[in-house]
């Protein structure tokens, strides 16, 4: 191997390399910001996160001692907390909102949004937690099956803790 193509390979390797070192390094970044985040909501709420997941600019996560869920949205540097009291919710229900068109004779369906949906026990309105909006220029990637999991952790939360 000549010198010439060790250099050409070495620069190769760096213009290549630095960026996702950087990319990485910011995203980890993110992720422990939206942990903090979570975590400092949970504490002022005398609870603390046994169980959490982050995607994109948000997290949720629950204290199933105390039965609560946290929430925060912190896309364009805003930080939306939400905590829900699970001894006040009735029920909750993943909102999948979409819509379908032909597509060279096949039939396409498209995902404009997801959201967790919690019904409370009184009459007061839903509270709706947003997983993912294609409105805002994102593009779809775990939001789906976070959901569908998260769902299903915050329903046995509140069948234990009706019981």
């Amino acid at each position: 191997m000549d010198t010439g193509t060790l250099i050409m390979g070495v620069i190769l390797i760096a213009v290549v390399g630095v960026p996702v070192v950087f990319i990485g390094r910011k995203g980890n970044k993110t992720k422990h910001k939206l942990k903090e985040l979570v975590t400092t909501a949970a504490a002022r709420e005398n609870c603390t996160i046994s169980e959490y997941e982050i995607w994109e600019d948000s997290v949720i996560g629950t204290d199933k001692q105390n039965h609560v869920v946290f929430f925060v949205n912190a896309a364009n540097g805003n930080h939306v907390v939400q905590n829900i009291h699970l001894a006040e919710i009735k029920s909750c229900r993943s909102n999948i909102t979409g819509r379908t068109f032909d597509s060279g004779g096949r039939s396409v369906r498209v995902i404009d949004r997801l959201s967790l949906n919690f019904i409370p026990k009184n009459n007061k309105p839903e509270i709706e937690l947003e997983f993912f909006n294609a409105e805002k220029g994102t593009q779809l990637f775990n939001e789906l099956a976070t959901l569908e999991k998260w769902q299903k952790i915050v329903s046995e939360q509140l069948s234990v803790h009706t019981k």
